[in-house]
């Protein structure tokens, strides 16, 4: 097989909220709390639910002067409806402006002084490639104008979520292909992550680290395996899907020994029944062999650049184009008749 790899990033871009505000007097009102993340599909942590609860971080100030803090590892839960803790905390308009952090799930975090940075640090956990481990809120600023309203906190994503399907090559197009299986290999699952830093937009901005006893997936499981067959009959070519929705913990691509790959074995089948004639292949390469280019229409190698990492918040799809390259061909001729010689060619008979 010649591996045709394709893949798409897409990154997440956070949604816009916005809000109107009005301006009350009364400066006795609680601090409240909603919050949203980006809506995803199925493992995905799409909304929060009934019993959820995040650990909430923020202080007061004016103009960042003047700081004391006001929040520090405060859960907030949610029922379903409404987002509360205690004891409650009121605005003081003695001050021009709160900011708050916030981090889903509660007790992910390392000790450590956040109140008043957010530069949140965990403990190492692992990820089971079904569900999301953790969710960062942007860092959220809320002015003097805007007391009294909820502060609403939106979460970003902090793992990678990774799709794989399959197609073939357009030689060949009237083959019928059937996976019969694809794992992801050696993939890390055990890490922490530590904020460094909010970008321009509030982002949290971090980094992974693997944990210093690596830990890597069972490859013979879902969501890590298919064993369910998947076919695209001849004739037909619309992408099918191998894997969806994995959750991923953000890590760079490995090569040679250790490296991170993907083994898919696939059966070609030609002919018509009953007269079918089937080869099996298994074949393995590293996941940091695919590049960001379409390899469609005509066959190609993969060249750069590559994916060398997944980082966190974005969506892979991954394309594998299956195709065969010792498709056996036939050709045929008809060979010229042969001039024949004058001594040759003519015959006689004397009688």
């Amino acid at each position: 097989m010649k591996k045709i790899v394709f893949i798409a990033a897409v990154a997440l871009a956070a949604a816009a909220c916005s809000k109107t505000y009005s301006v009350g007097p009364d400066s006795q009102k609680s601090v409240g709390f909603s919050s949203w993340n980006d809506v995803m599909t199925k493992a995905d942590k799409s909304a929060f639910v009934a019993n959820d609860e995040i650990e909430v971080y923020g202080y007061k100030h004016n103009d960042g002067a003047d700081i004391a803090t006001v929040f520090n590892d405060v859960d907030v839960k949610y029922d379903g409806a409404n987002w509360t803790y205690s004891p409650i905390r009121f605005w003081d308009r003695n001050f021009s402006h709160y900011t708050f952090f916030g981090v889903y799930p509660k007790d992910k975090l390392n000790s450590g002084d956040y109140a008043q940075n957010g530069l949140f640090a965990t403990g190492d956990f692992t990820y089971d490639g079904a569900s999301e481990q953790l969710l960062i809120a942007k860092k959220t600023t809320v002015a003097k104008a805007n007391f009294g309203q909820t502060v609403n906190l939106t979460f970003k994503h902090l793992a990678s979520k990774v799709d794989i399907k399959v197609k073939k090559h357009t030689e060949i197009l009237d083959v019928k292909l059937t996976v019969n299986s694809i794992s992801v290999n050696d993939i890390q699952t055990k890490g922490s992550f530590t904020v460094s830093s909010y970008d321009g937009s509030n982002n949290p901005v971090g980094s992974w680290a693997v944990a210093s006893s690596p830990v890597k997936n069972d490859n013979t499981v879902a969501p890590y395996k298919n064993a369910t067959a998947v076919e695209i009959a001849a004739g037909a070519n619309t992408p099918a899907d191998l894997i969806i929705g994995l959750i991923a913990m953000p890590q760079t691509m490995a090569t040679g020994t250790g490296a991170q790959t993907i083994t898919i074995n696939y059966t070609l089948t030609t002919g018509v029944a009953p007269n079918l004639d089937s080869v099996n292949y298994t074949k393995t390469f590293e996941i940091g062999a695919f590049d960001k280019t379409n390899p469609d229409p005509s066959d190609k190698n993969n060249t750069t650049p590559f994916i060398s990492a997944w980082e966190p918040g974005v969506h892979y799809t991954y394309y594998i184009t299956i195709n065969a390259d010792n498709k056996i061909t036939f050709s045929a001729d008809i060979e010229d008749w042969a001039d024949a010689t004058v001594i040759e060619g003519h015959h006689y008979i004397f009688q």
